[in-house]
């Protein structure tokens, strides 16, 4: 799990980030939740994803370790399914980002 400076890390929020792309909003709050679930269509994203959050761990000043990783997952499934398919991510979700493609929201996702 994510820990805190207390190692208590239940009354951390759990945050699902739809449109996540390689991360970048979500893995700059994963200190501040229990789990953190970026979710992006784009296959090519998962793979800096996975970069990115082994160069963050590295860098923590708190103790994190590779078993952190558990709980900072990236979804390459498509916005839309997420929403419909995958409620009980988004009902869990107490924080949830939307960052949408410069096009914006697709029509099904309104």
């Amino acid at each position: 799990n994510i820990k805190t400076e207390n190692n208590d890390d239940s009354l951390l929020p759990s945050c699902l980030e739809l449109y996540g792309g390689v991360g970048t909003i979500g893995l700059n709050l994963h200190d501040l939740t229990s789990t953190l679930i970026c979710s992006d269509e784009n296959p090519h994203n998962r793979s800096c994803f996975e970069k990115s959050v082994t160069h963050l761990l590295k860098l923590s000043t708190t103790n994190k370790t590779s078993d952190d990783k558990k709980h900072i997952l990236h979804s390459k499934k498509m916005q839309p399914i997420m929403v419909r398919k995958e409620k009980n991510l988004l009902n869990r979700a107490e924080i949830l980002i939307v960052d949408p493609p410069r096009k914006g929201l697709d029509q099904a996702v309104d």
